[in-house]
């Protein structure tokens, strides 16, 4: 029969070893800025090329990582359910766990090199977690935008502020309701555009983050989640049927050329019509 000194020692060495766990779970689980321009981990595993698509269909119901290449910065909140969304049977869900904790729970593998379109299904079950749709090119480790699902069910869109360290989240004219499935797509151009579409009509346009930090254009090689687990909320994130591809489907509207929701363009567009008017006022006064 085991002593109760060896006992003790037994439950001290317990001890030191949950705190050490703890220690480095804490560790890990650093909180990230909602408007960060940098992605903080590298990438995870890089896939082929072409054309890639997700439907989590071969995926073990459980734990998402490593399933597939996916990572995660608390694995724990990241798992694969069933039934996942309408005409499926596999899903992604990302869980707030009321932790106070900001950060990126579902992290695709790099599918570089070219992708210009990426879009999904998601569902969000309720409207006490902030979630974000993060679409980024690993390559530069930069975001090519931050996609807000604002607590009041408005959508919101990131794009680098003045000062160039930061996004600012502009409106849109989509919205979300809690529990309603909704396809959401991200594409951007070789002229540095940004256009965000919702069941396929374009509810937002405006200028790529990477192509206004650098002028050239970026292509989309990744897909993360984000969220901000903050108030106790314990609501979920569901994605499905996840599409990369070089160029956005045909029959996609895009609108004008010039990205208005950008302050530069938009000063762009104000000096381009106000020459316009200088040359029809010298011409038919």
């Amino acid at each position: 029969m085991p002593s109760f000194t060896g006992i003790s020692a037994s439950l001290a060495v317990l001890a030191t070893s949950m705190a050490l766990s703890a220690g480095a779970l804490a560790q890990d689980r650093q909180s990230e800025p909602m408007d960060s321009i940098q992605s903080p981990l590298p990438a995870s595993v890089v896939e082929g090329g072409g054309f890639y698509s997700e439907d989590f269909e071969t995926f073990s119901v459980g734990p998402l990582v490593p399933q597939g290449g996916w990572a995660s910065q608390f694995a724990a909140n990241a798992t694969v359910v069933d039934p996942g969304l309408s005409g499926s049977t596999r899903a992604a869900l990302h869980t707030s766990d009321g932790s106070a904790f900001a950060g990126f729970e579902m992290q695709s593998p790099s599918f570089g090199p070219e992708f210009g379109y990426i879009e999904m299904n998601q569902v969000l079950s309720g409207t006490t977690s902030l979630y974000q749709m993060v679409p980024l090119d690993e390559n530069t480790g930069v975001f090519n935008t931050r996609i807000n699902f604002e607590v009041d069910g408005s959508i919101t869109v990131g794009q680098l502020d003045m000062s160039g360290s930061s996004l600012i989240f502009e409106p849109s004219t989509g919205s979300w309701t809690p529990g309603t499935e909704s396809t959401f797509g991200v594409e951007v151009t070789d002229a540095g555009e940004l256009f965000v579409y919702q069941d396929g009509t374009e509810i937002f346009a405006g200028t790529e983050v990477n192509f206004a930090l650098s002028g050239t254009p970026s292509p989309i090689t990744a897909l993360w989640s984000w969220s901000d687990n903050a108030g106790g909320a314990t609501d979920t994130q569901t994605w499905d049927d996840i599409d990369f591809s070089a160029d956005a489907p045909l029959g996609l509207p895009e609108s004008q050329p010039v990205p208005v929701n950008n302050p530069w363009a938009l000063g762009l567009l104000v000096l381009v019509l106000a020459g316009l008017g200088f040359v029809a006022v010298r011409r038919f006064a």
